[in-house]
């Protein structure tokens, strides 16, 4: 745009001035400033570009700028769209910040994510078919932070890793899980608000997911329960920092020597006493605890639920459900759209059970046992071998250094000669002062 609008006018932008911060931080702004200046310019400074001579310029001005003007319109409709997604993703995090800062008794507030399925064996010193192996198992591992406050105004950070041989990231794992930690907190539960922070993933954002807390928690414990959710691609925070410990602990024990963890029961007592030595240093830091989930069938009936007419559950931030009637036995749930809003419609939910056919987990399991052969036995294969003896016919060297040297200065002088004589040539020196006379304007401001 800058090219073309200077080429016609080189004086063109002269009038125009934009703050470096707005230009490189605030794109939507920017764009609306330059799509405000191409629109008023030849209006605003039409007597200029008369006085100047350039007449005969205004129809091609007006066709750039209208032709600039539509496109910025299109430009500026994206950054808008991003920009949205920016004040919601900020609004959602501060909420999430300040809802910590304000907990207090009865409130408990859940922040739960599932972690990257964790790969089996982890071992101290891989060789042969072990280091090179495909067939290995994977668990799952989901992270829960806990923030339970004290009636003396202290604030309780707890840790909870759920350690699985079941690898489904669906509703119904993650509301059968969270039956685990809604027994870790027993009586503090019951008549509590509870305040559930999750990503915008589809496990989480969904009706069945919603059902099953409606159910499992807000009618069971006669407590408010408050589903709140980060906007998309966002939500990173304190269960990743607990994710980034589970990593550290996993790095640790596969330094020590002879370890070789190859199950979820061995990972799982690892973890444990990793986080045992970590308290033991900071007593007064984060307290973990370290669960293996069996993972035994899946229940005889899985909870479900429809959302009304007209509604999207991935429209909504912050749904909140209550329990009502004489009774306490009836769902009420609002839409907030925001966590920070308390006055929101009412969301009538279809709820009901429906059995489940296959009632197996889909978990994780080792294809063969090679990968538990360390180093080859003399004259037999394994699949490091295999694969040197298919690419051994390739050249792996680096070219050498000095070679590259000599054709990169040869190259260099080539182009010279090539622009010497390019320039000596008598029809082509007027073009090049053109070129030159160009380039001048139109790098002016």
């Amino acid at each position: 745009m800058h090219h073309v609008l200077r080429k016609l006018y080189p004086t063109y932008f002269q009038h125009f001035s934009l703050p470096e911060e707005t230009q490189d931080q605030k794109p939507l702004e920017a764009c609306a400033a330059y799509s405000s200046y191409l629109n008023t310019h030849t209006k605003n400074h039409r007597q200029e570009i008369l006085a100047a001579g350039k007449s005969r310029l205004l129809l091609q001005l007006h066709e750039q700028e209208a032709a600039f003007e539509n496109d910025l319109r299109w430009v500026k409709k994206v950054l808008g769209a991003y920009d949205f997604h920016r004040r919601c993703a900020d609004r959602q995090n501060g909420n999430l910040e300040r809802g910590i800062g304000a907990l207090q008794q009865p409130q408990i507030l859940l922040w739960l994510d599932w972690k990257q399925n964790v790969t089996l064996p982890i071992q101290h010193v891989a060789t042969g078919d072990s280091f090179w192996a495909q067939a290995r198992a994977e668990c799952s591992v989901l992270g829960v932070v806990l923030f339970l406050p004290h009636l003396d105004g202290s604030l309780v950070k707890r840790g909870v890793v759920l350690v699985s041989e079941c690898i489904e990231h669906t509703a119904i794992a993650a509301g059968v899980q969270s039956n685990i930690v809604r027994e870790m907190l027993g009586n503090k539960a019951q008549g509590s608000h509870l305040k559930v922070w999750a990503d915008c993933g589809p496990h989480y954002r969904n009706a069945d997911f919603i059902s099953y807390f409606g159910f499992e928690w807000v009618l069971k414990l006669d407590c408010r329960v408050a589903l709140s959710y980060f906007t998309e691609k966002h939500g990173k925070g304190a269960v990743d920092s607990l994710f980034s410990t589970v990593n550290q602990w996993c790095g640790r024990f596969a330094r020590k020597e002879g370890t070789s963890i190859e199950s979820v029961p061995d990972f799982v007592s690892a973890m444990q006493e990793e986080a045992r030595l970590d308290q033991a240093k900071d007593p007064k830091g984060l307290q973990y605890t370290i669960v293996h989930w069996k993972a035994p069938s899946k229940p005889v009936q899985a909870w479900r639920g429809v959302a009304p007419k007209g509604f999207y559950i991935t429209r909504t931030y912050c749904l909140e459900g209550s329990a009502y009637g004489l009774q306490r036995d009836q769902l009420h749930w609002k839409n907030h759209k925001f966590s920070d809003l308390t006055k929101g419609e009412t969301i009538q939910f279809q709820f009901f059970k429906e059995p489940i056919d296959d009632r197996e987990w889909r978990k994780g399991f080792f294809t063969n046992p090679r990968w538990k052969r360390q180093f080859p036995q003399r004259h037999s294969q394994s699949a490091i071998l295999e694969r040197h003896a298919m690419l051994q016919d390739h050249d792996v060297e680096l070219p050498d250094k000095d070679d590259l040297s000599n054709r990169l200065g040869r190259y260099q002088r080539g182009l010279q000669i090539k622009r010497a004589r390019a320039c000596s040539m008598p029809s082509l020196v007027g073009l090049h002062s053109t070129c030159r006379r160009i380039c001048c304007h139109t790098a002016k401001p």
